[in-house]
């Protein structure tokens, strides 16, 4: 068992100086996503997680096991991936419809690039 630790560091000097915040309370971190200086996303086994507070607290705003891919463009605009489901929220990761897909993708051919 491979325990991943991860400790979150603040530059509160501009860049001179870095000082330990907090060890987050995240075993298995499977994506991330930082949206600003407060802001960031966390997907673990269990679930998505988020701060707004620059990692003091962090809220479990979502659960679903599997997580692969996160990206939050704004606090509350984000996508996740899951296997072959891809997801989207516009209210800070509450509600997450599913994005719908064709059936078949068009294959990309090298040979004409």
């Amino acid at each position: 068992m491979i325990l991943l630790v991860v400790l979150l560091v603040s530059n509160v000097n501009a860049q001179k100086e870095w000082h330990f915040r907090k060890q987050l309370p995240f075993i298995s971190i499977k994506a991330f996503s930082v949206v600003d200086s407060l802001c960031m996303y966390i997907a673990d086994y269990p679930g998505l997680n988020r701060t707004t507070d620059g990692g003091i607290t962090w809220a479990r705003v979502y659960a679903e096991v599997g997580i692969q891919y996160i990206r939050f463009h704004s606090k509350n605009e984000g996508i996740l991936k899951n296997a072959d489901i891809i997801k989207y929220t516009s209210d800070g990761g509450v509600t997450w419809p599913m994005v719908p897909l064709p059936h078949s993708l068009p294959k990309y051919d090298s040979s004409t690039h």
